[in-house]
């Protein structure tokens, strides 16, 4: 899932969303209206530039059980269906699976995030959705452009990892002397 430290890390970030085709809203127990999103941190060059490096840009995740009791994960999150009225505004391109077929549209929003919770356990953030307003442009190949950012992130994190744990090393190495 996505990392976010320091003061302000979770406000007024770049975000897209992917809302697919075949999108269903449903109703909650209170009669409420609501839909699943999968939703990630931005890492397209010029948006969200003052982060950490990500390892993983979702925003959210969590791991259940198929029918068939074999481990999935799940990046969706519940949001009221009003943010559909939200995101429309918003700039968007088609979602694009990998055989160039169109499955949904990536919204580009930017929004503060909150943490996310199912069952009172923490499962990531999620959008605020009273502060979703319009994100910067998106180019056509969107998802693939942020595919590329995220593997030269994962990159450079693994490398920021690393480089933490070499100089704890050191520093215990100098404590034991």
């Amino acid at each position: 899932m996505a990392k976010f430290s320091g003061k302000g890390s979770m406000s007024q970030q770049n975000i897209l969303v992917t809302v697919p085709d075949t999108l269903e809203v449903r109703t909650g127990k209170d009669d409420s209206r609501f839909v699943n999103l999968a939703a990630e941190m931005s890492v397209l060059p010029g948006h969200n530039e003052n982060r950490a490096p990500q390892s993983d840009t979702r925003l959210t995740r969590k791991a259940y059980k198929d029918a068939e009791g074999a481990w999935k994960q799940n990046d969706k999150a519940p949001y009221p269906a009003e943010v559909l009225d939200k995101l429309a505004e918003c700039p968007s391109q088609p979602a694009l699976d990998k055989d160039g077929e169109r499955y949904g549209k990536v919204y580009s929003v930017v929004a503060d995030l909150k943490p996310a919770y199912s069952g009172g356990k923490p499962y990531g953030v999620k959008m605020d959705v009273d502060s979703v307003k319009p994100g910067p442009e998106i180019p056509e190949n969107v998802q693939d452009l942020q595919f590329e950012s995220a593997q030269a992130d994962r990159a450079q994190a693994k490398e920021v990892q690393a480089e933490a744990k070499a100089a704890e090393k050191e520093n215990d190495l100098e404590a034991g002397e």
